[in-house]
């Protein structure tokens, strides 16, 4: 009778382990599903707020160009002049890289992202 009981609580705690740990999977499982639900909308209003930038700051800096005949020193001088309302911030907590000699800007946290490319 005692290796029948034994046999009995050795399958029984295996059964129980099993459920706890299947269940604490299931919630790191559920916490992903639920964390995704939530991020991919705020990646994507980030990518379209970063894309909008990206083009408004050349246009920007092409307006500004064509009015002075130099590119501007650097993006606060494009809100100092109202060219821009105001200083813009990198929706991903990098900050937008401006290259006076050339007029071109990009993103430090997205340096290859080009507006319209389904980056």
């Amino acid at each position: 009778m005692i290796n029948i009981r034994f046999i009995f609580c050795i399958v029984l705690t295996g059964i129980i382990l099993t459920g706890v740990f299947s269940c604490s999977s299931g919630d790191k499982v559920a916490d992903k599903i639920s964390k995704t639900m939530v991020e991919q909308p705020m990646d994507k209003a980030k990518r379209t707020k970063l894309q909008a930038d990206l083009t408004t700051i050349p246009r920007a800096v092409q307006i500004f160009f064509a009015d002075k005949g130099r590119y501007p020193k650097d993006l606060q001088e494009l809100v100092d002049e109202g060219y821009l309302q105001t200083y813009p911030q990198e929706p991903f907590g990098g900050q937008y890289l401006y290259d006076p000699a050339t007029g071109k800007v990009k993103s430090s946290t997205r340096p290859n992202f080009k507006p319209g490319d389904g980056n």
